[in-house]
């Protein structure tokens, strides 16, 4: 229980000006996706079955962990075990997947298979070790001498390239990093030695694909491969090559692929700092949600999946979080809301993004958040549009921002310098001031998002 304060003041010169909060519950709700096969074939299927399998196992980890019980999960179960079912027919003699469009053994298919038994693996499912092992065996015995698998059948969009090998690989890494060690063939960890070693040397490089570091570094954060503080130094590397709050993956270009970027990042931060990296968790998280379509799922089977992984990393404990929240302006309650511990994403939904007003009265105003059971984590947003801005000072909650400009007036074209001056209280150990462009300026905001 607590609460949170800020105060701010609009100018008696202000033209317009607006104020809101967001209030972000650090349990995630996931959506219930119906699970079905559109082939009449399973053997034309594992993709679909998979990303099936994934999202159904995952949804059920979420409802197990929460103790969520219902009818609709029941059937998820038993749709879980079909699809294991499935893939255990769908599989070829050798361990091997097979692509829909000419029947081939793929890389790529294989790896996507073995995440989705892995997954339902986490529940009480029974899944064959045997069926786990000769996909993991066989996946294991395509890396080649530098490390990389074949893909000259991913998507003939995609094609074969460098990018593409190097963004296939790191699935099979990650993916061959999570089977067991105890039921490890020799093939898995001499395929796991190989994979270290030629993403150690991708790591390095300048430019980096974020699916594909996101992978690597998940699998050798996991395997004991590479420390802590190297990790998170390659982590900053890619929180700053991050644009238009996304991450936009080099080889996998259809929109699933930003939301598989936006996972691994997830999970990989997750993993590693989940406290210290929390603020960079919410934004991702935000952007994952605010890609969701109107009919729940995410723009394909395997974004879906993708999603749902996402917020099982970032929104799951096991802490009851019924409560109260109840927000004040100036004194005065003007919502209340009665928090749902099994689905406490839901019962606040409006949370999200709640105004509270436009054109106030000139002079100070105090916003207050009170709440018990969550720990809420707050975000204020206040705009005044004065007559000047040529300099500007706003505090609140402990925080005091001042922003001095040396240029009166710009034409198109011309730059200018803003001299910004933060103070912060001691208490808060993650912080971040968020430059954002005038909408009546036409400026590079990746460049300013650079500047967070």
């Amino acid at each position: 229980g607590g609460s949170f304060k800020a105060r701010w003041t609009v100018p008696a010169d202000a033209v317009g000006n607006e104020a809101t909060i967001s209030v972000a519950l650090p349990s995630v709700t996931t959506a219930m996706v119906g699970v079905d096969y559109f082939e009449s074939t399973v053997r034309e299927a594992p993709l679909t079955i998979t990303a099936d399998l994934a999202t159904a196992a995952i949804l059920l980890q979420y409802a197990q962990r929460r103790k969520i019980d219902s009818k609709a999960l029941a059937d998820l179960r038993k749709r879980v075990m079909m699809a294991v079912g499935a893939l255990q027919f769908a599989q070829k003699s050798d361990g091997s997947y097979s692509y829909w469009r000419n029947g081939q053994s793929s890389v790529y298919v294989t790896a996507w298979a073995l995440e989705g038994l892995v997954e339902a693996q986490q529940l009480d499912v029974a899944v064959p070790q045997e069926t786990i092992q000769k996909s993991a065996t066989w996946l294991a015995n395509q890396v080649d001498s530098e490390g990389l698998v074949e893909v000259d059948s991913i998507s003939f969009w995609e094609g074969d390239s460098r990018k593409v090998q190097l963004g296939v690989t790191a699935e099979v890494f990650y993916v061959l990093a999570r089977i067991p060690k105890a039921t490890r063939t020799p093939a898995i960890e001499r395929a796991l030695d190989k994979l270290t070693k030629s993403y150690a040397t991708y790591l390095k490089q300048p430019t980096l694909d974020p699916l594909a570091a996101g992978r690597a570094l998940q699998a050798m954060a996991a395997l004991g491969k590479m420390e802590t503080t190297e990790v998170k130094s390659v982590i900053t590397r890619l929180l700053s090559a991050r644009d238009e709050r996304h991450w936009e993956p080099s080889w996998f270009h259809a929109y699933a692929g930003r939301v598989d970027a936006t996972t691994a990042m997830i999970e990989l931060m997750v993993a590693v700092d989940a406290t210290g990296y929390r603020a960079d968790i919410r934004d991702a998280l935000q952007w994952v949600l605010s890609t969701r379509e109107s009919w729940g799922a995410w723009h394909s089977e395997r974004a879906t999946a993708a999603a749902a992984r996402a917020l099982l990393a970032a929104g799951l404990d096991d802490k009851d979080y019924s409560g109260t929240i109840q927000v004040y302006l100036d004194g005065k309650k003007v919502r209340e809301y009665k928090i749902d511990g099994r689905d406490p994403l839901i019962s606040a939904l409006e949370l999200n993004h709640l105004s509270l007003g436009r054109g106030l009265a000139a002079g100070e105003h105090e916003v207050e958040v009170r709440f018990d059971g969550a720990p809420v984590s707050v975000l204020h947003t206040a705009r005044t549009w004065p007559k000047k801005t040529l300099g500007a000072s706003a505090s609140a909650a402990g925080y005091k921002l001042t922003s001095k400009a040396k240029s009166a007036k710009l034409s198109v074209g011309q730059s200018s310098t803003i001299d910004l001056s933060v103070a912060m209280p001691a208490t808060r150990d993650v912080t971040r001031v968020l430059i954002a462009p005038s909408g009546l300026l036409a400026v590079q905001t990746g460049e300013l998002a650079r500047l967070i």
